[in-house]
């Protein structure tokens, strides 16, 4: 992230890096403070939508028809291969976010993305099927019950429905939710360190890209 010095000198002085992908695909990056927008870049893949923002921001913000027509060519879809960590983040529809703490030196990274989870262990889905009949078993607080039906072709499957939710709970859909990431630390890259260990846990598919985050 050394590389976008620029972008990180507006960082610490308050503004906040924002990253989420397109309707086509493209991975878009801006700068904010004080709700308006000082830095933009768009590319299809995120490294070089980066510089584009850090050469936009020392720039002084360039107009997009310049940026993207005269000096660039303008894209209009995103590449469908992801190149990081972070990149394969938002190629998957989820966004990120930095930004440094007030009167802190403290970096603060934020990833939201949408949960897929397959609430029944392997474990239950073989009582269903050994026993043929329902089982009942709890998750985050949700308590669910799994029952076993017949494919066509004779196979056994399972279905799951939720019984009673938690009284409390930021979670509305136990199947399919919003989750939200957070970590802080020294540099960039270490609070990044720190939110993918905890991303990995829901998104282990993504466990490909951490050798190279950013």
């Amino acid at each position: 992230m050394e590389q976008y010095k620029n972008v990180i000198e507006k960082i610490k002085s308050g503004a906040k890096l924002r990253a989420f992908l397109s309707g086509g695909g493209l991975r878009v990056v801006r700068v904010e403070q004080n709700h308006e927008r000082i830095g933009y870049g768009e590319h299809p893949q995120l490294s070089i939508a980066l510089e584009r923002l850090e050469e936009d921001i020392s720039e002084g913000q360039i107009p997009y028809d310049v940026m993207y027509g005269e000096r660039y060519p303008q894209y209009w879809t995103g590449s469908s291969n992801a190149e990081s960590f972070l990149d394969a983040w938002l190629l998957q529809g989820s966004k990120f976010a930095i930004w440094m703490s007030a009167n802190t030196d403290i970096f603060s990274v934020e990833m939201i993305g949408y949960v897929t989870k397959r609430v029944i262990t392997p474990e239950v889905e073989k009582k269903v099927k050994d026993t043929m009949g329902p089982v009942q078993h709890e998750y985050m607080g949700f308590f669910f019950e799994s029952r076993p039906y017949e494919f066509p072709n004779g196979e056994i499957g399972v279905s799951t429905k939720i019984l009673k939710r938690p009284e409390v709970s930021h979670i509305r859909d136990p199947f399919f939710y919003k989750e939200k990431y957070k970590a802080e630390g020294a540099s960039i890259i270490e609070a990044l360190e720190k939110i993918t260990k905890e991303v990995l846990l829901d998104f282990p598919g993504l466990e490909i890209y951490s050798e190279n985050l950013l």
